[in-house]
């Protein structure tokens, strides 16, 4: 796929960029340089090699920095600046080096040859070459090979040595396969323009014409092109004027083509970024769903909170509602007690007198009938204080109950106030889960997984609410002892609802051990 913007790798190179990375920050630089140089924007690719190298100089990823140094030799090479491509080919063979990578130095070798090809220093050139091609054939790198054999071939070409020169084209053809109908083109037109230039006419037609049986406009139009200075040098006149329009021809339709292609381009880039302009609109929308769901969490923690506090309110009234009640009981029984001791007194001093009138012979009725009311009173007085001490004993026990909640709602809304966090808190904490801790947690999940629950409900619609809650917890990864405390079951029950589950998936598939599980934390 051609590149259309950079816009994709401008992200990495931002990113690392940020986090000090070094090795990945060159990477991405190295990977941005490519983008520029297959749109061809020479300048700035070259400028972001130069900073990937200095960047990645300490690194010691010697196969990044080779890859770095020969593209940027590459480069300058386009630009005719053969002394920088030779001194970045000659880093690169430092790198290749240093790697121990026998296939990046072949390479590098070529690539030096090359550049000594630039500056016609042929002999430095043809040693280079033969340097990288040895390397290949004692690892059997055919495309090591033959990069640097083709090359060779030219440099020879170049020079006039033409036996030399088949010679290399001869060896190429045997490291090239039957089917690979390309390169065996590649060959043919190679061999073929040899014999032309060695004027051995006969032979270079033979190749020439078995280069055309390849069907592309690129490799016709060189064929077309060295068939016309064949029969030009011939002075067959007629024939070179009938391949030089095939070749012009040829010339238009690849223009044409290339044409149609920056077309292509213009559209494919129009269609990025509109896909682009759709992607930031998206990520607008879920930014701003992410933004409501925050703003939902907090204001359902803010409803937790004040709702606790009202509870507490309520709790603290019951509180002292019990206190008064006890102590009005504890009153009323020590008022009861104090009328047992007048009573028991006064029932003494009235046993005193009838003994004292049974002595003396006098009628007793009336103090007797006295001392039966004030036994029965002080009978009434001890079955009620034995009724408000039952009532006391419950009242206390009550009053501890509700003092105990009272400290629990107080801790809890204490710990929700400096940890609004209900994952932080678990983890502090592994406890059973209640109603408002379970509108807590699958909110934070839908935050943190992009409205995890909904999205599961509109696939698997006949999971339960308890199902629901299951699979969050299973999405934070909690473990089955975990899951145990936090749902309050047995890992039996656990073990039921995985079975229920995986048929409400998919009743039909046979399930692995654990893949229930993978299935939600991928959802």
């Amino acid at each position: 796929m051609e590149h259309t913007s950079d816009s994709v790798i401008g992200v990495a190179v931002r990113y690392f960029e940020k986090r000090k990375d070094p090795l990945h920050y060159a990477k991405a630089l190295y990977y941005k340089g490519r983008v520029f140089q297959d749109q061809r924007k020479i300048e700035e690719a070259v400028e972001l090699f130069v900073k990937a190298l200095d960047v990645g100089k300490d690194c010691r990823d010697y196969n990044l920095l080779f890859l770095i140094s020969s593209r940027l030799g590459t480069l300058y090479g386009y630009q005719n600046l053969a002394e920088h491509a030779l001194k970045s080919y000659q880093k690169a063979c430092q790198y290749a080096i240093l790697s121990g990578d026998s296939s990046c130095l072949s390479y590098a070798y070529s690539y030096m040859g090359r550049a000594y090809g630039m500056q016609k220093d042929w002999q430095n050139a043809i040693e280079s070459y033969k340097k990288g091609e040895e390397i290949a054939l004692a690892i059997n790198n055919k495309s090591a090979l033959s990069l640097s054999l083709n090359e060779c071939a030219t440099i020879y070409k170049q020079i006039r040595s033409f036996e030399k020169a088949k010679g290399c084209m001869d060896r190429i053809a045997t490291t090239v396969s039957d089917e690979n109908i390309k390169g065996k083109t590649k060959i043919y037109l190679g061999i073929g323009d040899l014999y032309r230039l060695m004027k051995q006419y006969d032979s270079a037609t033979v190749y020439l014409q078995k280069a055309l049986s390849y069907d592309n406009l690129y490799t016709k139009r060189s064929v077309y092109q060295c068939l016309y200075y064949l029969y030009e040098e011939q002075q067959e006149y007629k024939k070179a004027i009938e391949y030089n329009n095939l070749y012009w021809a040829h010339v238009d339709s690849i223009n044409k083509m290339a044409n149609k292609e920056t077309i292509l381009a213009v559209e494919a880039r129009y269609k990025y970024e509109q896909l682009e302009k759709e992607s930031m609109l998206e990520k607008e929308k879920r930014t701003q769903k992410i933004l409501c769901l925050v703003a939902a969490f907090l204001l359902l923690l803010l409803c937790i909170v004040i709702a606790y506090q009202r509870r507490l309110l309520k709790k603290d009234k019951e509180i002292q509602a019990i206190k008064k009640e006890l102590n009005c009981f504890i009153e009323e029984s020590e008022q009861n007690k104090i009328s047992i001791d007048q009573n028991q007194r006064k029932i003494n001093d009235l046993t005193n007198q009838l003994e004292e009138k049974k002595q003396k012979l006098v009628d007793t009725t009336l103090l007797e009938v006295k001392k039966e009311k004030l036994e029965e009173e002080n009978r009434d007085l001890k079955q009620r204080n034995e009724k408000l001490q039952k009532e006391i004993q419950r009242g206390l026990i009550l009053l501890s109950r509700r003092s105990e909640e009272f400290a629990e709602y107080k801790r809890e809304i204490e710990e929700k106030e400096s940890c609004p966090n209900i994952l932080v808190r678990l983890d502090k904490e592994k406890k059973r889960l209640r109603e408002e801790d379970w509108k807590e947690l699958l909110l934070m999940v839908d935050i943190a997984s992009q409205d995890f629950s909904r999205r599961l409900l509109e696939v698997h619609p006949r999971f339960s609410e308890n199902d629901l809650r299951f699979c969050c917890l299973i999405k934070l990864g909690y473990s089955l002892s975990d899951l145990c405390i936090l749902l309050g079951v047995q890992e039996e029950a656990i073990s039921k609802r995985k079975t229920r589950m995986r048929k409400h998936i998919d009743e039909g598939k046979k399930w692995k051990k654990g893949e229930l599980e993978v299935y939600i934390k991928s959802f």
